[in-house]
């Protein structure tokens, strides 16, 4: 990663990333946290924008909101899965309300696991170097 003042420019990304959430504002913080670790972002604001996006780009991980309209996560999860592309890829549903259940709704839909908002970057980066087996606080 190349740094100019407080630009940042990505040469080579490590991993992709879909983020899907319909929170303009839960987007740009998981793709500056994401960034910082090298990632190249995508972006869907629902479950249903996700699924072809996720066929053309194939990304390394994703991450799912939970509530969104047109389809949930929980849905969007399921299809995904439903695709060859999709059998592997880690996937974690996001949710800021985790409801009773909802974890288990979410692993028995395919999701890998379950990360509760606010996203903690500590954890988020934790989660993902688990997840994708890289190292490191960053890609320099």
């Amino acid at each position: 990663m190349l740094q100019f003042g407080r630009e940042r420019l990505i040469c080579h990304a490590a991993f992709r990333v879909l983020i899907v959430d319909d929170d303009p504002s839960q987007r740009y913080l998981l793709r500056l946290l994401l960034e910082d670790m090298g990632a190249a972002t995508q972006e869907a604001v629902d479950g249903s924008q996700s699924l072809p996006l996720f066929q053309q780009w194939r990304p390394d991980l994703v991450l799912m909101d939970m509530q969104m309209p047109a389809m949930n996560g929980l849905e969007a999860i399921r299809r995904i899965r439903a695709t060859p592309a999709g059998a592997k890829v880690p996937i974690f549903l996001v949710s800021a309300c985790p409801a009773p259940g909802l974890e288990t709704d979410a692993l028995a839909a395919g999701a890998n696991g379950f990360l509760c908002k606010p996203l903690v970057g500590k954890i988020l980066h934790e989660k993902i170097r688990t997840v994708l087996d890289i190292g490191g606080e960053g890609h320099e």
